[in-house]
Protein backbone atom coordinates (compact mmCIF):
# COMPACT_ATOMS: atom_id res chain seq x y z
CA UNK A 1 0.00 0.00 0.00
CA UNK A 2 1.24 3.58 -1.10
CA UNK A 3 2.40 5.22 2.40
CA UNK A 4 -0.16 7.20 4.49
CA UNK A 5 2.16 10.64 3.72
CA UNK A 6 2.31 10.08 0.35
CA UNK A 7 1.09 13.11 -1.58
CA UNK A 8 -2.01 12.06 -3.70
CA UNK A 9 -3.14 14.69 -6.51
CA UNK A 10 -6.43 14.24 -7.22
CA UNK A 11 -7.62 15.96 -10.49
CA UNK A 12 -11.75 16.54 -11.87
CA UNK A 13 -13.38 19.10 -12.79
CA UNK A 14 -16.05 18.40 -10.16
CA UNK A 15 -16.23 20.02 -6.91
CA UNK A 16 -18.12 17.29 -5.90
CA UNK A 17 -16.35 14.25 -7.40
CA UNK A 18 -13.00 15.75 -5.60
CA UNK A 19 -14.60 16.17 -1.84
CA UNK A 20 -15.69 12.93 -2.01
CA UNK A 21 -12.34 11.41 -3.50
CA UNK A 22 -10.47 13.51 -0.64
CA UNK A 23 -13.09 12.22 2.10
CA UNK A 24 -12.48 8.72 0.82
CA UNK A 25 -8.86 8.98 1.12
CA UNK A 26 -8.50 10.68 4.68
CA UNK A 27 -10.91 8.01 5.61
CA UNK A 28 -8.01 4.83 4.12
CA UNK A 29 -5.66 7.51 6.39
CA UNK A 30 -4.23 9.69 3.69
CA UNK A 31 -2.76 12.79 5.00
CA UNK A 32 -1.46 14.96 2.29
CA UNK A 33 -4.23 15.31 -0.65
CA UNK A 34 -3.84 18.30 -3.16
CA UNK A 35 -6.71 18.92 -5.62
CA UNK A 36 -7.01 20.35 -8.95
CA UNK A 37 -9.55 21.22 -10.97
CA UNK A 38 -8.36 20.91 -14.81
CA UNK A 39 -5.13 19.32 -16.22
CA UNK A 40 -3.77 21.69 -17.11
CA UNK A 41 -3.51 23.20 -13.72
CA UNK A 42 -2.28 19.58 -12.45
CA UNK A 43 0.37 19.48 -14.93
CA UNK A 44 1.28 22.86 -13.46
CA UNK A 45 1.15 21.42 -10.07
CA UNK A 46 3.15 18.04 -10.83
CA UNK A 47 6.02 19.86 -11.92
CA UNK A 48 5.68 22.47 -9.36
CA UNK A 49 6.30 19.96 -6.69
CA UNK A 50 9.18 17.98 -8.35
CA UNK A 51 10.97 21.07 -8.27
CA UNK A 52 10.44 20.94 -4.33
CA UNK A 53 11.35 18.71 -1.55
CA UNK A 54 7.83 17.32 -1.74
CA UNK A 55 6.82 15.67 -5.21
CA UNK A 56 3.50 14.64 -5.91
CA UNK A 57 3.47 10.44 -5.62
CA UNK A 58 0.02 9.42 -7.40
CA UNK A 59 -1.83 11.20 -9.64
CA UNK A 60 -6.31 10.15 -9.79
CA UNK A 61 -7.54 12.31 -12.41
CA UNK A 62 -10.93 12.08 -13.87
CA UNK A 63 -10.68 11.42 -17.92
CA UNK A 64 -13.09 13.76 -19.06
CA UNK A 65 -12.16 17.20 -18.51
CA UNK A 66 -12.07 20.62 -20.22
CA UNK A 67 -8.83 22.40 -21.49
CA UNK A 68 -6.56 18.97 -20.74
CA UNK A 69 -8.17 15.71 -20.63
CA UNK A 70 -6.98 13.22 -18.23
CA UNK A 71 -5.49 10.80 -21.43
CA UNK A 72 -3.97 14.16 -22.24
CA UNK A 73 -2.38 14.80 -18.70
CA UNK A 74 -1.19 11.10 -18.74
CA UNK A 75 0.04 11.32 -22.49
CA UNK A 76 2.29 14.63 -21.11
CA UNK A 77 3.48 13.34 -17.95
CA UNK A 78 4.77 9.79 -19.83
CA UNK A 79 6.87 12.34 -21.98
CA UNK A 80 8.75 13.61 -19.40
CA UNK A 81 11.59 11.42 -17.94
CA UNK A 82 11.22 12.94 -14.15
CA UNK A 83 7.25 12.10 -14.10
CA UNK A 84 7.48 8.60 -17.02
CA UNK A 85 6.74 6.27 -13.44
CA UNK A 86 4.76 8.48 -11.31
CA UNK A 87 1.18 6.34 -10.42
CA UNK A 88 -1.76 7.22 -12.51
CA UNK A 89 -4.89 5.87 -12.06
CA UNK A 90 -8.34 7.74 -14.14
CA UNK A 91 -10.99 7.65 -12.40
CA UNK A 92 -13.99 8.16 -15.63
CA UNK A 93 -18.16 7.17 -15.82
CA UNK A 94 -16.63 6.71 -19.43
CA UNK A 95 -17.51 2.79 -20.13
CA UNK A 96 -16.12 2.64 -23.58
CA UNK A 97 -13.81 -0.19 -23.77
CA UNK A 98 -11.85 2.13 -26.22
CA UNK A 99 -11.29 4.71 -23.68
CA UNK A 100 -9.90 1.82 -21.42
CA UNK A 101 -7.57 1.03 -24.28
CA UNK A 102 -6.46 4.43 -24.62
CA UNK A 103 -5.48 5.12 -21.47
CA UNK A 104 -3.62 1.60 -20.89
CA UNK A 105 -1.69 2.24 -24.12
CA UNK A 106 -0.80 5.59 -22.95
CA UNK A 107 0.41 3.91 -19.56
CA UNK A 108 -2.26 4.51 -17.09
CA UNK A 109 -1.32 2.21 -13.98
CA UNK A 110 -4.98 2.32 -12.53
CA UNK A 111 -8.65 2.60 -13.43
CA UNK A 112 -11.46 3.41 -11.46
CA UNK A 113 -15.07 3.38 -12.96
CA UNK A 114 -17.31 6.35 -11.00
CA UNK A 115 -19.59 5.81 -9.34
CA UNK A 116 -17.10 3.86 -7.17
CA UNK A 117 -16.97 2.41 -3.69
CA UNK A 118 -14.73 2.90 -1.04
CA UNK A 119 -13.60 -0.76 -1.31
CA UNK A 120 -13.17 -0.34 -5.13
CA UNK A 121 -10.69 2.38 -4.31
CA UNK A 122 -9.12 0.45 -1.82
CA UNK A 123 -8.66 -2.46 -4.41
CA UNK A 124 -7.26 -0.37 -7.40
CA UNK A 125 -4.97 1.56 -4.61
CA UNK A 126 -3.41 -1.98 -3.89
CA UNK A 127 -3.36 -3.53 -6.91
CA UNK A 128 -1.21 0.00 -8.44
CA UNK A 129 0.88 -0.30 -5.28
CA UNK A 130 1.69 -3.92 -6.38
CA UNK A 131 2.10 -3.39 -9.83
CA UNK A 132 4.91 -0.36 -9.86
CA UNK A 133 6.68 -2.08 -6.61
CA UNK A 134 7.21 -5.58 -9.16
CA UNK A 135 8.70 -3.15 -11.67
CA UNK A 136 11.90 -1.86 -9.34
Amino acid sequence: MFKKNSIILIVDDSDSIRKQLKADLKELGFINIVESNSGLDALTKVIEAGKEASPINLVISDLAMPTMTGLELLAELRNMETYYNLPFIMLTAEKQVDMVIKALDAGVNGYLMKPYTAEALLECLNNVYTKIRKKF
